[in-house]
């Protein structure tokens, strides 16, 4: 007869102490993972761990599994061109019955539907990451801090430039892209979400406030893109293509703000009308500072004295921390070592130095009127050169660290002319500059780092954040345009 079994008991004091190590691994871990220390946090899925924080303030799978298919429809009518495909998923708003976020939306996709048209682009698919950053429920209203990356697939065929081509996979086109004419770019935005409970116990959307680099004129009620350069200007429909002023000739002698807007012509600065261009010595940069300049920086920025600009490193930087999540895996987020200004009037101008100056980016060594100072308070802090944009460009301009190009609309920065028979959006290299100009005053920053492979210049920012978009998308056909050639 066989024997019974008898396995070599393990104590009970060892398998408690082995429970006990393995919890605590995993809520390390746990915690680790979820951390929510500024933009590092990861994207939630409808069928993933939950954080325990998010958990006890009333995130479900359920409710998770809602949100994401609001952005998943609100991205999916946007590629198609079907603002009437979101109603469903919206309150009826206020006594009128309107609702605010989705009149923006719609006036979104109908911008974006425009833009497409007048450039030819045709967009294919899309890609959805959320990161739950708060929740706060009060019966059937709930509040949430929701960050969404967008990304948006595209082909161009409709697009020529001037004979620009594209450039070779992985300097011209977004990652994955197959080098056929496919391309993508990504936008991340930070949503202020609040969301009441229907009827019929349905989740609906009653307020949602963004930041959105797909409507970025915020002068201009409904954004209408400009005309591209195959299509005559209805303002001046007998404007020639070349202009009969010769290349040579200066600035008018009128102050930048004072030129005309809706259809100013192409500027070409040269050394005699710097004049025209603000400089340290103008009202917008204390004449205090313009003694301060050291004379070595100057000129190390223009390649002299040993110092130049890192151009593919400053790419490399912008593509690094521009904030948006690209694909599953992918690191993101902004650089630590800084500030985030974007509640405190807006980034781009801080991201664009860092570009310019970091020791990851550019490299250009700071000064005593552009600089960062990283001993002050939490995170240091930037110069008003270094943080806010018309001093910044100002000292670009003043500094010699870059010149301006051209200044106009999109239709006098894009079309031939003798002096840039390819446009002269078509000048800019990875590296150099875009501000955008509404109503006299700059807005905005971007850097350029590259073209998709139909040739279309793109670019980084933050505030709203921007991975490879298209350097004119989200712009009114009033905006102008500064290009800036870093030296």
């Amino acid at each position: 007869m066989r024997g019974k079994d008898n396995p070599r008991q393990i104590p009970p004091v060892v398998i408690l102490s082995l429970l006990l190590l393995i919890t605590l691994s995993v809520g390390l871990m746990t915690t680790r993972i979820f951390q929510t220390r500024r933009s590092e946090m990861p994207p939630l899925r409808p069928e993933g761990l939950i954080p325990e924080r998010l958990s006890r303030r009333g995130l479900t799978h359920e409710l998770l599994a809602n949100i994401q298919g609001m952005f998943d429809k609100r991205a999916n009518a946007l590629i198609k061109g079907e603002p009437g495909a979101i109603r469903d998923i919206y309150s009826a708003g206020g006594g009128n019955g309107n609702n605010k976020a989705l009149e923006h939306e719609m006036r979104r996709i109908r911008y974006v539907t425009a833009w497409a048209a007048k450039r030819g682009f045709r967009f294919t698919g899309s890609d959805v990451y959320l990161q739950i950053r708060d929740i706060e429920t009060r019966g059937d209203v709930i509040l949430l801090d929701v960050w969404q990356s967008l990304n948006l697939r595209y082909t161009n065929p409709g697009y020529t430039h001037m004979g620009v081509g594209g450039q070779g996979k992985g300097a011209g086109q977004s990652e994955g892209s197959s080098g056929s004419g496919s391309d993508a770019f990504g936008i991340r935005t930070r949503h202020k979400l609040e969301l009441v409970r229907a009827g019929d116990g349905k989740w609906l959307i009653r307020k949602d406030e963004y930041t959105d680099p797909l409507g970025e004129d915020t002068l201009v009620p409904e954004v209408a893109p400009a005309m591209s350069q195959t299509s005559t200007p209805p303002a001046e429909p007998t404007r020639p293509a070349v202009p009969t002023v010769p290349a040579t000739s200066n600035v008018p002698t009128m102050p930048v703000r004072s030129l005309a807007m809706a259809a100013s012509p192409i500027i070409k600065i040269s050394p005699t009308s710097m004049a025209t261009i603000p400089t340290a010595a103008s009202s917008s940069l204390p004449t205090s500072m313009a003694p301060e300049m050291p004379v070595a920086a100057r000129r190390g920025r223009r390649g002299r004295g040993g110092v130049v600009y890192d151009r593919r490193a400053a790419v490399a930087y912008a593509n690094k921390y521009c904030g948006v999540k690209t694909r599953d895996g992918k690191r993101f987020g902004y650089n630590p070592r800084y500030k985030d200004y974007t509640d405190l009037g807006g980034d781009c101008t801080n991201f664009i130095s860092q570009v310019l100056g970091d020791r990851e980016g550019g490299r250009l060594p700071m000064d005593d009127i552009w600089y960062y100072d990283f001993t002050s308070g939490d995170n240091g802090k930037g110069s008003s050169a270094w943080t806010e944009t018309e001093p910044f460009r100002d000292y670009l301009l003043a500094s010699g660290i870059a010149r301006c190009l051209a200044r106009g609309d999109y239709y006098s920065v894009t079309r031939q002319t003798r002096e840039f028979p390819r446009g002269a959006i078509n000048e800019l290299r990875e590296g150099d500059l875009i501000a955008y100009e509404e109503k006299g005053d700059i807005q905005h920053f971007a850097v350029v780092v590259g073209r998709d492979s139909a040739g279309y210049t793109l670019v980084n920012s933050h505030t709203a954040d921007r991975y490879r978009v298209p350097w004119d998308l989200g712009w009114d056909k009033r905006t102008i345009f500064w290009l800036l050639k870093v030296s």
